[in-house]
């Protein structure tokens, strides 16, 4: 419950606040602490920042994507960036199941672990250019599916070992999870 002398008090300082004179407001208020700015509360004794304010956006995220991108393509310029691929990597990579996370319900998986050439299996793709991969290629950092004649479905980029991204001949992303 509002007690009276507070009400009161409310009431002139907003009838003060009103009345269009040039005075300045009542003492009240005047003797209230400032409040510090949030920026501000980041800022050290030399005014330099000391920690920057919450972002959404993890850090390396933000870091990994160069300032040229596109903001409609960030999958296919973040792939751009990943490392060339060794012995190691492949039987890491070609190991599995992969969720295509672009294309609901859509999943490949590797025939023989390592082995550039091997099979590669496409289950619940429906019409998709993905549902035709049969085998798979390397050459330096990209991942290649391919079809039964050879023609190339999909090109992949390794970001992290449990996420390739990259696009299909039509210009389609595409995006593999674990």
């Amino acid at each position: 419950m509002v007690r009276a002398p507070v009400l009161v008090a409310a009431c002139l300082a907003l009838a003060a606040c009103q009345s269009g004179s040039e005075s300045p407001p009542p003492a009240l208020f005047a003797s209230a602490p400032q409040v510090e700015p949030a920026v501000a509360a980041h800022r050290g004794d030399s005014g330099q920042p000391v920690s920057a304010p919450l972002s959404l956006v993890p850090e390396t995220a933000a870091q990994s994507v160069p300032s040229a991108v596109s903001p409609a393509r960030p999958f296919v310029a973040a792939a751009t960036q990943g490392s060339t691929l060794s012995g190691t990597d492949l039987g890491e990579i070609t190991q599995g199941y992969w969720r295509v996370v672009t294309l609901a319900g859509c999943g490949l998986r590797f025939g023989h672990p390592g082995v550039a050439g091997a099979p590669v299996s496409a289950s619940g793709c429906g019409a998709s250019a993905v549902a035709g991969a049969h085998t798979w290629s390397v050459t330096g950092d990209t991942l290649r599916l391919l079809d039964a004649s050879g023609v190339e479905v999909a090109t992949l980029f390794v970001d992290r070992p449990d996420l390739l991204t990259g696009y299909t001949p039509s210009g389609a992303e595409i995006v593999l999870s674990r």
